[in-house]
């Protein structure tokens, strides 16, 4: 991995952490305003969602991740690996 992804992939983790606090914090606020809730009730259903919601958009995220990878490597002339998904053979041809 060059020094520029990872660069890049510190920045845009860190910007995401950022919105997405924002906007657990929009969320809460609104139940704690509305007299619908406590503060720290609040608090464990914003985390409780939030953490939900990763985990739930996690495999679409890695296919993507994965597929952007092996399409790029085919377009800069690197070897292109197979991806069990990816693959038009099936997994037990070699």
């Amino acid at each position: 991995m060059s020094a520029l992804t990872l660069i890049a992939l510190v920045v845009a983790g860190a910007l995401a952490f950022v919105n997405g606090a924002n906007d657990v914090s929009r969320g809460i606020s609104t139940l704690v305003g509305a007299g619908v809730t406590s503060y720290r009730c609040a608090i464990a259903w914003g985390t409780l969602w939030t953490a939900l919601g990763a985990f739930a958009v996690s495999p679409t995220l890695i296919f993507l991740v994965v597929t952007v990878s092996v399409v790029a490597g085919s377009l800069v002339g690197r070897r292109r690996t197979r991806h069990p998904l990816l693959s038009p053979e099936p997994p037990w041809v070699t």
